[in-house]
């Protein structure tokens, strides 16, 4: 259990720092883009769209970085109905259930970035080829895949704060 905490660890910390540089990056050129417009009268040539492909890299690891978090929105109406000593149970089992989910996107979302690839699919403005951008999408639902997968096989890894990069 300890290596997969310090693996979960390490990779939140990765991702947590990977999201900040984006987020930073797409702060940055949005803001070069604005002072290029104000002061000089001519923007950065495509600084809004790479702003926001990296406001969706961020987007995305965040969603992965909740799911470390324990922290995605879930439906609570129908708690009452578990009776509290089924509760462990049922907690493993969606979380089973979200891991095979996470790993069915993981999948299409291959599917996808291959299809973009072999259709050699660019950026609009940026000319950029557009599936290394796309990585993003079956990284995050692999790491959140994962991440559902250790806290169903090992329930304790939710509730451990080393499991989400926090210090103890």
């Amino acid at each position: 259990m300890l290596v997969v905490e310090r693996a979960l660890r390490v990779q939140y910390k990765i991702e947590a720092g990977v999201t900040t540089l984006a987020y930073g990056a797409a702060t940055i050129s949005l803001l070069a883009d604005i002072i290029g417009r104000e002061v000089f009268q001519h923007g950065i040539w495509g600084a809004p769209r790479f702003a926001v492909y990296a406001a969706i890299i961020a987007g995305f690891l965040g969603m992965a970085l909740a799911a470390a978090d324990n922290s995605l929105i879930r439906p609570r109406l129908l708690d009452f109905v578990i009776p509290p000593e089924m509760e462990e149970g049922i907690n493993r089992l969606a979380d089973l259930v979200s891991a095979i989910l996470y790993g069915g996107l993981f999948y299409l979302a291959v599917l996808f970035v291959w299809e973009t690839y072999d259709n050699g699919d660019v950026a609009p403005v940026l000319d950029w080829p557009l599936w290394p951008i796309q990585l993003i999408l079956p990284y995050t639902f692999l790491s959140v895949s994962l991440r559902y997968f250790a806290h169903a096989v090992l329930p304790l890894l939710k509730l451990n704060p080393l499991a989400t990069g926090e210090e103890i």
